[in-house]
């Protein structure tokens, strides 16, 4: 097999935070992965994949040591130097468009000074959305919306980022957000990391979260395994090796998946109360985290004299002699305290009301399916986002659906390079004359090296078959034997 062809390699990076810097005539090697976990692997860890690449530079002249004066880098020394900065690989072969291989920020940077060059690991933007938010709560919205509004929350775009039902019906273009009837009754972050988040949505919702190699937040409904698309025919002569396996994920043949109802408590129940009385001596400003007994559907804004106190220790009211902010947020609430006055201040009888959000006792579904009696069981625990019944069956039966046929998986090694296969896509190998394999792309390993001056660039890629029905995500049809619907 020929390794070399007409591939055309670029390295960029957002040194300033917006404009691109070719960085391509310094490059050694690079090497990463795409990669989702397919539904059961999912739904049993309960996490989605960061995606990750490293790419070494030559680091001529010291081009890129945080330390040198004439580094794009230096001037962000004291900001991490090159820490989440942008990066992105791209690639054209022969003579189709460029595209784009992998893009993400940079997450740690090495040294290496002995044989003078750079290794840049960087993460796609899940590194980014690993922030801890709060917000209030959130009711009645649809699956994408809440999906939307926590991204957008985390500083991402819409239309670059992630392309939303609504922008895409006002632009003319494809949503990366799979559309959603759905409601989520209630959804709240609470100083949480939004991606954690986001995968305990896409859980309840019976749907997949990952980041595309173009660096777009994908959330993929179930049906989209069932999408027509073209298949990529590889021939033994096209790779190294092929290896199909089956491994344990495999077989099941029941799913128990566990559901909290949540409802709303008594209006102006008290979801707060200081324990301790707080001294704002003159000039200073004391914080105070409020954190409630319970998430909150309302909270009634505290208000001087009814809901807290400030006093001088003899008595006297200082309301208007001190700024009071509060930030209120679903399960908790920051008051911060500015003492302007000249005599220390007594801040006492804190407490704050409103509507909490009670949950119920845990329940839960079960489903058995299958011929094969494995004794085995899946188990789908401690989602707060999976809050009804309908929600935790719908879940059962997806699986109950997805492990009714032994899938094997496919790895791929040695495959010539091609930025086109991504997560999702469709592949038929042929193993020999007689045998042929059709598989879904779950995972994409590649690496690109210098071989006497030009570029090789060379694929691993796993599969998961394709056994997959066309006809099931059907409105109103449910092809495991009912009426019900499923996904629409």
């Amino acid at each position: 097999m020929t390794l070399l062809r007409s591939v055309v390699v670029q390295v960029q990076f957002q040194w300033d935070g917006a404009s691109w810097t070719d960085e391509t005539d310094y490059f050694v090697t690079a090497k990463g992965s795409l990669e989702y976990l397919p539904p059961n692997e999912a739904y049993q860890s309960n996490k989605a994949v960061i995606q990750q690449m490293t790419v070494t530079l030559a680091n001529t002249n010291w081009r890129f040591s945080e330390d040198n004066p004439a580094s794009p880098i230096f001037p962000y020394s004291n900001q991490g130097g090159a820490y989440h900065r942008r990066c992105r690989i791209l690639c054209t072969i022969d003579t189709r468009p460029t595209q784009t291989v992998f893009v993400g920020y940079i997450k740690a940077t090495q040294e290496d000074v002995k044989r003078n060059q750079v290794t840049f690991t960087v993460w796609d933007v899940g590194e980014i959305l690993r922030q801890k938010l709060s917000t209030t709560m959130l009711k009645g919205m649809l699956e994408h919306e809440v999906v939307a509004y926590f991204l957008t929350l985390a500083g991402l775009q819409d239309g670059n980022d992630f392309i939303s039902p609504a922008y895409a019906a006002a632009h003319g273009v494809t949503a990366t957000l799979d559309y959603s009837a759905d409601p989520i009754d209630y959804a709240w972050l609470d100083d949480e990391p939004v991606w954690d988040e986001l995968v305990d949505v896409a859980q309840a919702a019976g749907a997949r979260l990952y980041v595309t190699k173009e660096g777009m937040v994908r959330f993929e409904k179930g049906w989209q395994w069932t999408r027509p698309a073209s298949v990529e025919t590889v021939s033994q002569e096209t790779y190294q090796d092929f290896a199909p396996e089956v491994d344990d994920k495999a077989f099941y043949d029941e799913v128990q998946v566990a559901y909290t109802a949540r409802a709303p408590g008594n209006s102006q129940d008290e979801i707060w109360k200081l324990d301790q009385s707080r001294s704002i001596y003159p000039g200073k400003t004391e914080t105070i985290n409020a954190r409630f007994n319970y998430p909150a559907i309302d909270v009634v804004i505290p208000q001087p004299n009814v809901h807290y106190f400030l006093r001088t220790p003899s008595g006297q009211d200082m309301t208007g002699s001190v700024t009071v902010a509060i930030q209120i947020y679903a399960q908790q609430a920051i008051f911060t305290i500015t003492n302007t006055a000249s005599s220390l201040v007594i801040f006492s009888q804190g407490r704050i009301t409103g509507v909490p959000l009670v949950g119920h006792p845990a329940e839960q579904v079960k489903k058995k399916f299958g011929t094969t009696p494995y004794n085995r069981r899946l188990e789908v625990r401690d989602n707060p986002y999976v809050q009804t019944k309908m929600q935790a069956e719908a879940i059962a039966t997806f699986l109950a659906w997805w492990y009714s046929t032994v899938k094997k998986s496919y790895t791929v090694k040695g495959l010539r390079g091609d930025p086109n296969r991504g997560l999702g896509t469709r592949m038929l190998m042929r193993g020999d004359t007689a045998r042929t394999y059709q598989g879904i792309v779950i995972k994409v390993d590649w690496r690109i090296n210098v071989v006497n001056n030009a570029f090789a660039f060379l694929q691993d890629v796993k599969l998961v078959q394709n056994v997959f029905s066309t006809d099931y995500f059907i409105i109103g049809v449910d092809s495991l034997g009912s009426s019900k619907k499923i996904w629409h």
